[in-house]
């Protein structure tokens, strides 16, 4: 139960929306459903007057079940919601896929007064140094190494 209304039923679901896993699209009575909310590209999809994340409707549409945790995207794109570009992720996988928020545009990348570039990981609580480089391309090499063997596939460097 979420919020004290009973969770859309998988069965529910199928009656009123029709998905593709192969494109990952969505229809009701043969038309586009859902929209696309423009600040972050998630879509998101209105059954029985509620609205709810697309990516989470593919998961119960396949599986018949609500998924346990987030739902993340292969490739980043929210849009994609292709049945196998969906993956499951803890919020910590999800934030691992985050771009970057700093002014460089380079996750894991800052500027130093002296004009070089530190990279830097968060790993476990904890903040790792990577090192101090002479170009940010470098730096942004450093992270993306470390993002890998840290995070494996839910790994993002941009």
């Amino acid at each position: 139960m979420t919020h004290g209304k009973p969770q859309l039923a998988a069965d529910r679901l199928r009656e009123v929306l029709t998905y593709d896993p192969a494109t990952g699209a969505f229809t009701r009575g043969g038309k586009p459903a859902g929209w696309t909310r423009p600040h972050d590209g998630l879509v998101y999809i209105k059954v029985d007057y509620r609205s709810y994340l697309a990516s989470r409707l593919a998961w119960l549409y396949m599986t018949g079940e609500w998924p346990p945790r987030s739902v993340s995207y292969r490739d980043n794109d929210p849009a994609n919601l292709r049945w196998a570009n969906l993956r499951l992720a803890s919020p910590k996988q999800t934030a691992y896929g985050r771009k970057a928020r700093n002014k460089l545009g380079i996750k894991g990348v800052r500027e130093t007064p002296n004009g070089n570039f530190r990279a830097s990981i968060h790993v476990n609580d904890r903040t790792l140094n990577l090192g101090t480089f002479t170009t940010k391309e470098a730096a942004a090499k450093a992270y993306a190494t470390a993002a890998q063997e840290h995070f494996g596939e839910f790994a993002r460097v941009d």
